[in-house]
């Protein structure tokens, strides 16, 4: 499964991936910022009845930039489920500067204590 990884012999089901939807209208700027509100709602629909949680997401606001800049969406997210975010509360995503992508980077930070 995409997106699954093990941890400490345990599966988890974090998912991250570029959805190509926003969860919310303000995800989006510029051309196409209507974004067709059920295919909002559908994508947002989707996340709480899987029962994941959207991570914050620290250091930017959008994850995809449109070649000409006339154009931004948070396209991109890490999905986790409520066994992971007990273990590793303070699990945060990190948007990273972009490089030849059109997307951002996105980092799962996870603080861990001693």
């Amino acid at each position: 499964m995409e997106g699954a990884v093990v941890v400490n012999g345990v599966w988890e089901s974090e998912r991250t991936s570029d959805f190509n939807s926003i969860r919310r209208l303000s995800e989006r700027v510029g051309r196409n910022s209507g974004s067709c509100r059920t295919d909002v709602e559908a994508f947002d629909n989707f996340i709480m009845d899987a029962g994941l949680i959207d991570l914050p997401l620290h250091g930017r606001s959008y994850t995809w930039y449109r070649s000409d800049g006339s154009c931004k969406s948070r396209l991109d997210r890490f999905l986790i489920n409520n066994e992971w975010i007990s273990k590793w509360p303070s699990s945060h995503q990190v948007g990273l500067k972009r490089s030849l992508s059109n997307h951002c980077h996105i980092l799962l930070e996870i603080k861990v204590k001693d």
